[in-house]
Formats: structure tokens, C-alpha cells, sequence
């Protein structure tokens, strides 16, 4: 029963999370903000080679399929990208960092839910499901950023 209690409250956090995730103001997210910024040793995004993401990170379940009219697509529209597009998708990419990142803490309620291993279990899994979906962001923030920049200068 416990175990049930847990997956129907990550359920609940992962819908709130979506929810909460549509509603925020997407002009509060700043990609160049210490937060979202690059770290030294994540190279523009190049340490996530090391864990082969870009083998992997295309078979993560993305949202903007899931619900297209309520996320923009992530996917370049062949040739007619505008600055304001990429600057969208980045600003996507922080709340999706931001969103992962709570629901990962979150999980931690299940230790509450089931006290004793099973709980950790689950807020350990719950933890490992979503650090993907963040490296995915990070990893992909890097290269959104260029594209915007070179963009808005073409722009200009």
C-alpha cells in the first residue's frame, strides 16, 4: 500500500510539475543567469559526451510531443528559425531544469510516504528518473544560446 501511496504522490508532483511549469512567467527564466550558466567543467555543454548522451537524450519522453499545443517544438522549423524561437526554447530548457530539479527533491517526500528502504528506494529512483531530463537541458543550453546569438545579430 505504501508503494502505491508513493507512485500516486510522484504522479501528483510530476502533473503539478508540468502544470506549474506551463504557468510560470517564461520572461522570469534567463538562459546567461549565474544559475543556467555553463559551470567551468561543463565546457559549453561537452561534458555530457562523456556520458553519450547524444545517443540517448532523442529517446527521453519530451513533452512538447506529448502536448504540442501547450510546449513549443524543440525541433529547428528547417531553415526559418527566428531569434525569438531559440530564445523561447531556451528559456524552456531552464524552467524544464528548474521543474526536474524540484520534482527530483520531491521525491524525497516518499521517505515520509514509506518510511524505512522502500521509501529511499523510491526517492532514489525518483532522483536518478529526472537527473537525465537536467543533463539533457544543461546539455543542450550551450548550443540554443550560439544559435539565439547568431540569430539576433543577423537580425539586427
Amino acid at each position: 500500500m505504501k508503494f502505491i501511496r508513493c507512485v500516486i504522490y510522484l504522479a501528483l508532483t510530476g502533473f503539478w510539475g508540468f502544470l506549474v511549469g506551463r504557468i510560470l512567467p517564461k520572461k522570469w527564466f534567463k538562459h546567461d543567469s549565474t544559475w543556467f550558466s555553463s559551470r567551468a567543467f561543463e565546457l559549453d555543454g561537452k561534458f555530457y559526451d562523456r556520458f553519450a548522451i547524444r545517443k540517448w537524450k532523442d529517446h527521453l519522453p519530451d513533452m512538447s510531443k506529448v502536448f504540442p499545443r501547450w510546449m513549443p517544438s524543440k525541433s529547428p522549423k528547417m531553415g526559418r528559425q527566428t531569434a525569438e524561437d531559440v530564445k523561447l526554447n531556451l528559456q524552456e530548457t531552464c524552467v524544464a531544469e528548474v521543474i526536474h530539479n524540484v520534482l527530483a527533491m520531491l521525491g524525497f517526500g516518499c521517505v515520509r510516504i514509506w518510511s524505512g528502504p522502500g521509501g529511499v528506494v523510491m526517492a532514489l529512483l525518483c532522483l536518478l528518473g529526472n537527473v537525465p531530463f537536467v543533463m539533457v537541458q544543461r546539455y543542450n543550453r550551450p548550443r540554443f544560446a550560439k544559435l539565439y546569438d547568431r540569430l539576433k545579430r543577423a537580425s539586427e
